[in-house]
């Protein structure tokens, strides 16, 4: 038996304000794609 596990909404906030929403695995995901240098260059 498998489980299926469907992925979390995660959002960026800058000064409070909500500014990116993106889709992640897990929260280990999540971590890595905030340290991405082409979302640290948008």
């Amino acid at each position: 038996m498998t489980a299926n596990v469907l992925p979390s909404i995660f959002t960026i906030e800058i000064g409070g304000a909500p500014t990116l929403t993106f889709e992640a695995e897990n929260l280990r995901e999540a971590h890595e794609l905030c340290h991405k240098e082409w979302l640290r260059n948008i």
